[in-house]
């Protein structure tokens, strides 16, 4: 059998070359936020959160975020993630959150799911999912920035601004600092599932969820702090682990209120009890607004109530060596295991 062989110009292949990365090229580029071409003028924001009575949190990010965004849109449920009846509060915050009414919009859902192999995260992904729902109420346009992420997860003003000047072409990620108990300290691994999406026709409540799980970052220094299991008394840590979906550590010693205490004492991660890391706090402006009871995110002094453990002030001194270590599960995990 004869074989035709032709010889290609280098001309020719120039040509091609050219028109593969008109095709190819300048789409990677519109990916990493240079593709869209909005007036930031007309270009509004949208900050798509889901809450279960997080109200320190909810005032955190309403107070950093409110130069930026132009509307909030909360969702809550009568239901927690773990399927017990959810008693929804702003306290005591209800009169600085109702400061943002004009910009704050709160939904109430019903996220049972009665036929899911795994209610915890059905119940989490609906509640997730009706955030586009009550986002379409809004009427986003072509170009407009939607941020979604759990309650927890905020953009920094400086990564907002950030945020801002590199919109995405269609979506993507953002790294946090993921600290335990305020902002004093950090996991050594940043946190990566919060995005930003450029909103089109073609946003689907699917995406909610599903563009958390992708893991595509324009840029891998921190633009936000993932502030996980941050509160200021025992019984706020308990009523967390009682309602979110993982419920593989609402159990002991997860639970009791003396390890919750050494944990937060000795800057342990929680669940996990493994070692945290100084966070720089001058090198982030702007954190938490200028209230009393916010205090406890950037004091390092901050402690729990003692008179609710088993500890008496005269262990304090030895509470952080390895003799106080015996509360530690080595090999528990969560349950999915996250991509950071």
């Amino acid at each position: 059998m004869y074989k035709i062989r032709t010889k290609v110009s280098p001309f020719i292949t120039l040509i091609c070359y050219i028109v593969f990365f008109i095709l190819t090229g300048i789409p990677s580029l519109k990916v990493k936020g240079k593709g869209h071409i909005v007036d930031p003028t007309k270009r509004k924001v949208f900050d798509c959160v889901i809450y279960n009575s997080e109200s320190y949190m909810l005032y955190n990010r309403l107070w950093r975020l409110d130069p930026y965004v132009d509307h909030f849109i909360v969702v809550y449920s009568g239901i927690t993630h773990s399927g017990l009846p959810n008693n929804i509060t702003f306290a005591p915050f209800e009169k600085e959150i109702k400061s943002y009414s004009s910009k704050a919009h709160f939904f109430q859902i019903d996220i049972q799911c009665a036929k899911a192999r795994d209610k915890n995260w059905c119940r989490e992904n609906n509640q997730r999912k009706y955030l586009f729902r009550f986002l379409k109420k809004f009427n986003p346009q072509v170009g407009d920035l939607i941020i979604v992420s759990d309650i927890d997860e905020i953009p920094t003003r400086k990564g907002m601004q950030w945020i801002l000047d590199h919109p995405p072409y269609d979506f993507y990620n953002y790294k946090c600092y993921m600290t335990n108990h305020g902002y004093t300290h950090r996991y050594p691994e940043l946190w990566g599932m919060p995005y930003v999406e450029y909103y089109t026709h073609s946003f689907s409540e699917g995406l909610m969820q599903y563009h958390r799980n992708l893991v595509q970052f324009h840029t891998l220094q921190p633009l936000g702090t993932h502030c996980s299991s941050c509160f200021p008394d025992l019984e706020t840590y308990i009523k967390k682990y009682n309602s979110f979906a993982h419920q593989e550590f609402h159990k002991y010693p997860f639970m009791n209120t003396s390890y919750l205490f050494w944990s937060h004492y000795c800057k342990k991660s929680m669940p996990w009890a493994t070692q945290l890391i100084s966070l720089n706090l001058s090198e982030l402006e702007d954190l938490v607004p200028p209230h009393p009871l916010m205090d406890f995110l950037t004091n390092p002094k901050f402690t729990l109530d003692i008179t609710k453990t088993i500890y008496k002030k005269s262990d304090l001194p030895k509470l952080c060596t390895p003799e106080y270590d015996w509360w530690i599960v080595p090999h528990e995990q969560i349950n999915p295991r996250y991509k950071l």
